[in-house]
């Protein structure tokens, strides 16, 4: 019973999907190529280059001030654990490097050329290889302490 069923719902929906629909031969018009026209257009004014920044940001590429232009930036190494939260001042730092320092732990180096922060920190001791960063900057050195290795490099 279960196998007439079966084939009996198989044929209905073979039948029912198998129903032709009709088919209608429509008249072709031969398309007819479209005509263009072509008008002269006006020609446009031509747009100065860009101009260029008088004055610019080492660090950012942007635009500043000459005043700013022509200090020396800072590069300050900023404690980055969880203890020294909540951190002071970073928004001001153009350019930030977060070093692996040891046991796993990194700390951040803040390079900027405006800090007018009345605060910025936890700052902390510096490393030998943290001091390349400001040297790659031209930029003044800020740190508290440091290690032996940092400063044979900072005495030399």
């Amino acid at each position: 019973m279960k196998r007439f069923i079966y084939l009996s719902i198989i044929t209905i929906l073979l039948t029912a999907c198998s129903k032709k629909v009709a088919e209608v031969d429509l008249p072709v018009k031969a398309a007819e190529p479209p005509k263009i026209t072509v008008s002269p257009s006006p020609s446009p004014s031509p747009t100065p280059p860009p101009k260029e920044p008088e004055f610019i940001n080492p660090l950012t590429g942007l635009e500043t001030s000459e005043e700013l232009s022509k200090m020396r930036p800072f590069a300050i190494v900023v404690n980055n654990l969880k203890k020294a939260l909540p951190q002071s001042g970073l928004m001001q730092a153009d350019v930030f490097y977060e070093v692996l320092a040891e046991g796993g732990i990194t700390r951040l180096v803040c390079v900027g050329q405006n800090y007018t922060s009345e605060k910025i920190g936890p700052i902390r001791s510096a490393r030998d290889y943290f001091i390349d960063f400001a040297l790659d900057n031209e930029a003044v050195f800020v740190h508290h302490g440091g290690s032996p290795g940092a400063y044979s490099f900072i005495n030399k």
